[in-house]
């Protein structure tokens, strides 16, 4: 269901406080992420949207955050899919359970390529503001990419596959698109922006990671590498394991009943 936009406001600045510029960065962006309906389209141009549309910009004097690591990890193999099951990872969070055939000389080629797509994603980021991470339907099946505002440049982050929808016990290709893309997005919230979470709140995922964040901006009235590593550390064995567990597939609308005779 479309919403209108809506803004979540940057908090300030604890007092005191002063953060390292790095190189590059612009003087006085802000982070703002906010849905729209998919009557935007027109502001990028060529993309169709599908109910997630986020747009990123750095905060270069709030936040004093090396580039997230992004990784990929082998999960046990279930027989659900041909080839490996492997979750993508933003530093402790899992934000993509995909299927890699194991392709190519030493396996998991599929995973290594996303990676690297997702890290260029962030250099793209810590270099330039103005980027949208949204989901592209304009072809057979729906992409989660990364582009500039006016369309201009685009970045391919991950294109589900049958396999990878099949991994998720779901038959819909854009739930599993849009459910990567708000895991995504929270992460580098949190991770690379030092924000609190938004679009998974209401889930075990988002609820471990608002606590994360929190805990982390409580420590000393500012987000740092080593205060989210400290907050990740004390989160419960089930807090841990929900940051890297995917929801259950929702189970199908009931069948209408049978009109009486």
């Amino acid at each position: 269901m479309s919403q209108p936009p809506s803004t979540t406001p940057t908090p300030p600045v604890p007092p005191g406080r002063k953060a390292a510029q790095p190189p590059g960065r612009p003087g006085n962006p802000v982070v703002r992420f906010f849905r729209q309906p998919v009557g935007v389209a027109a502001l990028i141009a060529g993309l169709a949207l599908a109910g997630l549309i986020v747009f990123l910009e750095l905060n270069a004097e709030d936040v004093e955050l090396p580039p997230p690591e992004v990784s990929y990890e082998l999960l046990p193999d279930e027989g659900l899919v041909e080839g490996l099951p492997i979750m993508i990872k933003v530093a402790d969070v899992g934000v993509f359970k995909i299927q890699d055939p194991a392709a190519g000389e030493g396996g998991a080629e599929r995973a290594r390529e996303i990676v690297a797509s997702i890290e260029g994603a962030i250099e793209e980021l810590e270099l330039e503001a103005g980027r949208v991470i949204t989901i592209d339907t304009g072809g057979a099946t729906p992409v989660l990419i990364q582009t500039t505002i006016d369309g201009s440049e685009r970045r391919v982050l991950i294109e589900p596959t049958p396999e990878d929808v099949k991994l998720s016990g779901q038959s819909d290709p854009k739930w599993v698109t849009r459910l990567w893309g708000e895991r995504l997005t929270d992460a580098l919230k949190v991770y690379q922006f030092g924000e609190p979470p938004e679009f998974t709140t209401d889930s075990e995922f988002g609820q471990a990671l608002t606590t994360m964040q929190r805990d982390a901006l409580a420590q000393q009235g500012a987000i740092s590498a080593e205060a989210l590593e400290s907050a990740y550390d004390r989160l419960s064995p089930s807090q841990q394991a929900a940051l890297v567990a995917f929801p259950a597939p929702e189970p199908p609308a009931p069948a209408p009943a049978a009109a009486k005779k």
